[in-house]
């Protein structure tokens, strides 16, 4: 009888916690609900005045942790960092020859022609 009960106060605590009421898990119980009833009552008021707090400092370093590791986990590769750094260098030559080749002619033209 002792198994039984503590099967059904296990039950009711996780019907509790998926929010059925004392009630519910009385009358779904009705031979063991002189018994259930001043446990299912007192874990009821005790569930309601356990809150988790954590104090602001506490979530805002573990928030910097997480950021910091999702950072480090997502950073590109040694190759592509390297290649990464070189593209904006690389770019800007690239632009300057593609400037140079557009307006040389112009230039040399100007240069060579007698005034």
């Amino acid at each position: 009888m002792v198994d039984d009960m503590e099967q059904v106060l296990e039950n009711c605590l996780s019907l509790m916690d998926k929010g059925a009421s004392v009630e519910d898990c009385l009358a779904a119980h009705p031979l063991f609900a002189e018994d259930l009833e001043p446990l299912l009552r007192t874990a009821s008021t005790v569930h309601g005045h356990l809150t988790a707090s954590m104090p602001q400092t506490a979530k805002v370093r573990g928030q910097t942790r997480v950021m910091v590791e999702w950072d480090r986990r997502h950073q590109p590769s040694g190759h592509i960092r390297w290649f990464a750094s070189f593209l904006p260098r690389w770019a800007a030559v690239a632009a300057a020859l593609a400037r140079l080749a557009r307006s040389g002619p112009m230039v040399w033209a100007r240069c060579s022609s007698p005034q």
